[in-house]
């Protein structure tokens, strides 16, 4: 039977507007909105000018849970996968929400300090997968330490981060580990110890631009370390040429190059110096690693490995030809693990494959396709004139219909939008289309759409918003 759905009350008010984020679920939407004529010239508007930057009145963060205009906030600092629980600033105070109980927490001391043109997260808030904790740094004095909160108890453990700068923590998808990186010693001399980037002292109120601003990282002078510990350890630890954790074990590059696996000092090679590896991703609930290797013609090669095993990720092709190795443009940054997943999806040239990592299978897609989201077993694919969802294994595809010129993309929780289709990846369903242009996707199909008028190249969206279900075809 299909599920009825209906639209939501409006949410925000009807002036401009900019999603910072919403939740899977559509509990609570964090949005921007200009809602005061601060440049005293007759009318409420934002305007959109060189770069991408604002100019007319000034964007505010609103956190709307359920519907209506919403409290202000200065920043959302951090949100678990599945939205329940989210970290907001107010008044230089961090605060832990529950969206499903409405009830906050302060969390006290928490650092937050701010980098300007790092990192999009927070560096001082990280969920595990499941939702169920949350690292976060607290400062003490001068002394940083970390702080482990178990969500629904309350109780909170304490780990001593080490000395010097701690620019961020990291935790572990599966909770196992906790990673911090930190400016260790003045490697130049200048009697303090700087961080690569600049740094602000809390998050101001502030809102994302349409096209957000980028700088790049200064190279740091001073030493930056990587240190981890379990979580039922009392201290961090440095861990030279520390990467990520993998499962039980800590990833890490030797001085010579080789990637290593070590756990608990079982040291386990992955791969060797000679395929100059990077890590482009970590399946910590099974303990593989995807590795590309450097190689002689210069064209990085996929490889799949795990604990003393390494193989070459090769398509095969027809007519008996050997199969075709998978080569990859990769970047100077290794991956950190994610929340797990199954699917992988590899785009290396014009070939494209689905990687299974619950069977370690290769699945070949369509030249030049494009994988635009996964969820189990199912993956939602745009070909050169349609969408269709591919299930690894089976030997038929859900045909969705054609996408829009230029679509606009979204992707929730098991559910995509290509405009102007939704599909519910986690059912294999196509649950209809939409007419306005989607500034979010709830994990029942519905579309957060702006009431009042679409963005376009010359102006923001104008809310309300409101989620709306698609329209079955």
């Amino acid at each position: 039977m299909p599920r009825v759905l209906s639209p939501s009350d409006p949410i925000g008010t009807a002036h401009a507007l900019v999603i910072e984020d919403a939740d899977p679920d559509g509990r609570w939407v964090a949005l921007c909105q200009a809602r005061a004529d601060d440049d005293r010239d007759g009318r409420i508007d934002v305007r959109i000018v060189e770069r991408g930057a604002t100019a007319g009145d000034r964007l505010r963060l609103y956190l709307v849970q359920g519907a209506g205009e919403g409290a202000p906030i200065d920043a959302l600092l951090a949100r678990d996968p599945a939205g329940r629980h989210l970290v907001v600033s107010r008044g230089g105070r961090a605060t832990l929400v529950d969206a499903t109980t409405r009830a906050e927490r302060e969390l006290e001391g928490a650092d937050l300090r701010q980098v300007d043109g790092g990192p999009r997260r927070h560096r001082a808030f990280d969920f595990d997968a499941a939702g169920e904790r949350l690292a976060w740094l607290r400062r003490r004095g001068s002394k940083t330490e970390v702080v482990v909160s178990v969500i629904g108890s309350g109780d909170e453990r304490v780990l001593d981060a080490g000395a010097g700068e701690i620019l961020g923590v990291r935790l572990d998808p599966l909770a196992r580990w906790v990673v911090v990186d930190a400016v260790a010693s003045d490697g130049d001399g200048n009697g303090r110890l700087d961080w690569p980037w600049p740094t602000k002292p809390a998050p101001a109120p502030r809102c994302a631009l349409p096209v957000p601003a980028h700088r790049d990282r200064a190279a740091p002078k001073d030493r930056v370390v990587r240190r981890a510990a379990r979580l039922d350890e009392a201290a961090l630890r440095d861990v030279p040429g520390l990467l990520a954790p993998v499962g039980e074990a800590l990833l890490v590059r030797d001085a010579d190059g080789a990637l290593v696996l070590d756990r608990a000092g079982a040291r386990a090679e992955l791969a060797p110096a000679a395929c100059g590896g990077r890590v482009v991703h970590v399946d910590a609930e099974r303990g593989r690693v995807v590795v590309a290797c450097a190689g002689a013609s210069g064209r990085p090669t996929l490889h799949l490995g795990g604990a003393g095993s390494l193989r070459e990720l090769a398509l095969p092709r027809a007519d008996g030809e050997a199969p075709a190795a998978l080569t990859l443009a990769v970047g100077e940054t290794d991956a950190f693990p994610g929340p797990p997943s199954r699917l992988l999806a590899l785009h290396a040239g014009r070939d494209t494959a689905l990687l299974d990592l619950s069977d370690e299978t290769l699945h070949a897609l369509p030249p030049r396709a494009v994988v635009i989201a996964t969820h189990g077993e199912r993956a939602l694919v745009a070909g050169a004139t349609s969408l269709t969802v591919v299930r690894v294994g089976a030997e038929d595809a859900l045909a969705v219909g054609a996408a829009a010129p230029s679509p606009d993309v979204v992707v929730g929780v098991g559910v995509g939008v290509v405009s102007p289709w939704v599909v519910d990846l986690a059912r294999g369903e196509v649950l209809g289309t939409i007419d306005r242009r989607p500034l979010a996707v709830s994990r029942d199909g519905r579309a957060l759409v702006a009431e009042g008028a679409d963005a376009d190249a010359g102006r923001l969206a104008s809310g309300p918003a409101r989620w709306v279900p698609a329209v079955a075809r």
